[in-house]
């Protein structure tokens, strides 16, 4: 039945319907960040989350990287730069690209393992006293190794991925240097607008202008399209996913109607276009296991219906009947026609079990009887009721049109009835395959002449068979009578 395989169907479509309505995390990250960004506007550069900001780009330089581990880091840099300058910050760069240099990365990884904080500080400013910049990377090396040592892991970072975190870094810092500027700039026109008059937009205007001017604002935008760019692909990507997601929804359905109607064909043979609707390699596995198990059955019928057609050759049947001699003695059509092969060759084998091997008297068996009529005679000779004896001697009990073994079944009952055990005709079961009529009226007589206890003390029961044994007792008892009348007379003389 199709019941379970639509099961599995229909839980694997509700499995991706569901994953249609799950939401992307990222997608919604740099929606929200890029809603609230304006890369244009210098002035606005201060109110750009920065932890945010390491987070989108350097995913979107490095896709191998997820939120979620950029997260702690991105948080632990965001205090460090609002916190101190933008010197300050410069200096932590320098120090980053120092220690992740190709050289002195190794050494950083032997003193960065040390759980010793006073040992490990140590040792980090004998690497970094080697540099003529020492006196800045020390600067750096302090901010490093604040937050409790959590930024070290910003240098193996640095390190595996330099494109995205130092050009992300690089404009934080820009971030950083252009923000102080304007806050300089703004006391400057506060200044001059005390003896100016200078409205606020002006002035925004005005600091806007000075800063495009003095840095280099554009290549910081253009950077910063990175982040807008990968946003777009993961739209794309998303959307394609959802299309995708769609037609395997839509394909499952499909697939449950086609399983519906393919069971209703004995043999399925469009199972190529039934598992091209599957996405999941174990449902097509599955779908396949139940085509096969569907077209079993057809096959099986093809296999016994090529078996018999096979073993119903004529040229079979001609050698089967050369085998017992009977080829000159039936007729092969007939027996054709009234056998199967399969069926013949059994009622033969059971025949030569029996010890029937007689041409003649096989002809009289497969001329007049049926393999279920065989099947029949044989089960009361399996139960030990008829002897094979009895059998060879009464041939015609394979006669299924005299139905001899229906008046012993008859017989059995009538013997049961009367309290008369059956096996008292086991040297000559004859009487048990007399007519029921004639058995029953004849041990009637005996039972009215008080005879039936003398059953025991002979083999020879043809006077059950005789049909005016009432006659024939009256006789014998009038000629005993005489017997005796004239012993008894002579013995008076």
């Amino acid at each position: 039945m199709s019941e379970e395989i639509i099961a599995k169907i229909k839980q694997e479509q509700s499995i991706v319907e569901n994953a249609i309505t799950v939401p992307n995390l990222d997608i919604e990250f740099y929606r929200d960040f890029l809603e609230n960004a304006d890369f244009s506007n210098p002035c606005n550069y201060e109110y750009i989350d920065v932890a945010q900001f390491i987070m989108a780009y350097v995913k979107s330089v490095d896709s191998s990287y997820s939120l979620e581990k950029l997260k702690p880091l991105a948080t632990n840099l965001s205090y460090i730069i609002k916190n101190n300058p933008a010197e300050a910050l410069k200096n932590l760069l320098e120090t980053v690209v120092f220690l992740a240099d190709e050289e002195m990365y190794p050494d950083f990884l032997k003193v960065i393992g040390d759980d010793n904080e006073i040992k490990r500080s140590f040792s980090l400013y004998k690497i970094v006293e080697q540099n003529s910049m020492a006196s800045f990377l020390e600067n750096g090396l302090e901010l490093l190794s604040s937050c409790h040592g959590r930024l070290f892991n910003l240098v193996t970072e640095f390190y595996e991925s330099p494109e995205a975190w130092q050009f992300g870094l690089s404009v934080v810092y820009a971030f950083k240097e252009i923000t102080e500027r304007k806050y300089f700039l703004e006391d400057e026109y506060r200044k001059l607008k005390r003896s100016y008059a200078f409205d606020d937009i002006a002035i925004q205007k005005g600091i806007q202008g000075i800063l495009v001017k003095e840095f280099q604002v554009e290549y910081i935008e253009k950077t910063c399209k990175k982040i807008t760019k990968y946003y777009h692909g993961l739209l794309q990507k998303e959307e394609k996913k959802k299309r995708v997601l769609h037609q395997a929804s839509s394909n499952y359905q499909k697939l449950s109607e086609d399983i519906k109607q393919a069971e209703k064909e004995k043999e399925i043979t469009n199972y190529r276009a039934l598992i091209s609707k599957c996405a999941n390699t174990n449902l097509r596995c599955d779908v396949l296991s139940w085509v096969y198990h569907h077209n079993e059955k057809y096959y099986d019928e093809l296999e016994s219906k090529y078996q018999v057609l096979s073993e119903n050759n004529p040229k079979n049947y001609q050698r089967l009947l050369q085998q017992h001699h009977m080829e000159h003695e039936v007729s092969l059509e007939e027996v054709m026609r009234s056998y199967s092969y399969q069926d013949l060759e059994w009622i033969f084998t059971v025949l030569g079990q029996l010890k029937i091997t007689n041409p003649e008297l096989l002809k009289s068996v497969i001329s007049t009887t049926t393999k279920d009529y065989v099947e029949k005679v044989l089960s009361f000779v399996n139960q030990q009721v008829l002897t094979k004896k009895t059998i060879r001697e009464n041939i015609d009990i394979f006669d299924d049109k005299k139905n001899i073994i229906s008046f012993m079944e008859t017989n059995l009952s009538l013997l049961q009835k009367k309290k008369i055990p059956a096996n008292i005709f086991i040297k000559n079961q004859r009487p048990l395959l007399l007519s029921p009529e004639q058995l029953e009226k004849n041990i009637e007589i005996l039972t009215s002449y008080d005879l039936i206890g003398q059953l025991v003390t002979t083999n020879n029961y043809s006077f059950l068979e005789q049909d005016d044994l009432m006659q024939k007792i009256d006789y014998i008892r009038v000629r005993i009578r005489t017997f005796f009348r004239r012993k008894s007379r002579l013995i008076k003389l």
